[in-house]
């Protein structure tokens, strides 16, 4: 949908150890200052799960898509 410039908004993605790389802003690891500011002016959040992440989006008031990530994947260790 990036690519394909579909969404109005900028899109910022901190894509961790991922060896995908997406059409759009991005950064393997952030800053807590810095992940702070993109969420507070973020429109929609989406988090894999992170329990503090989703706390302080909810605090702020912000629509939050959560992803878990799943062990059968590799994604995680197990599917919290």
């Amino acid at each position: 949908m990036v690519r394909e410039q579909l969404l109005a908004e900028e899109v910022f993605i901190q894509t961790g150890a991922s060896r995908h790389v997406p059409a759009c802003r991005r950064q393997a690891f952030c800053e807590p200052e810095l992940f702070a500011e993109w969420m507070e002016n973020c429109t929609v959040l989406i988090t894999h799960g992170g329990a503090g992440t989703m706390v302080d989006a909810v605090k702020r008031g912000k629509k939050t898509v959560v992803v878990p990530r799943l062990a059968r994947y590799g994604e995680h260790v197990d599917d919290h």
